[in-house]
């Protein structure tokens, strides 16, 4: 390994300044994701509140930037679990349903509980989604996206693993959802086994 691929730590801080550490990211040389065990871990020693449900929003969605701030609270069915996403393109408005986990679902159904189906859930600008991610999680929205999408390929074993997380992701072509298949391990030995020769 060379110098420059060794794993570096970057230390993430708590709001209240630079003397309290929430904890620490490492991240291992060009790696374009965080692992659910470091995700999990910083949320855990997070704060409650707004930035604390925002990010979870993010890990547990892989919703863009753009498209969380949209998301306003008669966009969620707490009922079925679904949450209509909109985003635009071309100056149209595109849209799509995703599913919601039932742990996202309980702890969104309480945070917004005071607002108005109108309100949106997070009245953030795009700058401040950026510091927020960058403060607590050491990276960008877009690499909790990746975390996401590798974390999903990793426990959803399916056939059509990769089509769900298409559609979850809102790629218009599945090329683009195929590039997680390089960061993801295969267990080759696995599926050579199941191959018949004789």
């Amino acid at each position: 390994m060379e110098q420059n691929d060794k794993p570096t730590e970057i230390e993430v801080i708590s709001p209240s300044g630079l003397t309290k550490r929430i904890g620490i990211v490492k991240q291992d040389g060009l790696r374009k994701y965080l692992t659910k065990e470091e995700v999990t871990d910083i949320l855990q020693k997070m704060p409650p509140g707004r930035d604390k449900m925002m990010l979870q929003v993010l890990w547990m969605t892989a919703i863009r930037v753009t498209e969380l701030i949209n998301i306003k609270k008669g966009d969620i069915n707490f009922i079925k679990r679904r949450m209509t996403i909109r985003w635009q393109k071309s100056r149209r408005w595109r849209y799509r349903i995703i599913p919601v986990h039932p742990q996202l679902v309980d702890i969104l159904q309480l945070f917004t509980a005071a607002l108005n189906d109108s309100d949106r859930v997070f009245p953030y600008t795009r700058q401040l989604i950026f510091m927020v991610c960058k403060k607590y999680m050491a990276c960008s929205p877009h690499k909790l996206r990746h975390s996401f999408a590798v974390n999903f390929l990793e426990q959803y074993k399916n056939p059509k693993a990769l089509l769900v997380l298409k559609e979850l992701l809102g790629h218009s072509r599945i090329e683009t959802t195929m590039i997680y298949l390089k960061l993801v391990p295969t267990d080759m030995s696995n599926a050579i086994e199941q191959i018949n020769f004789i």
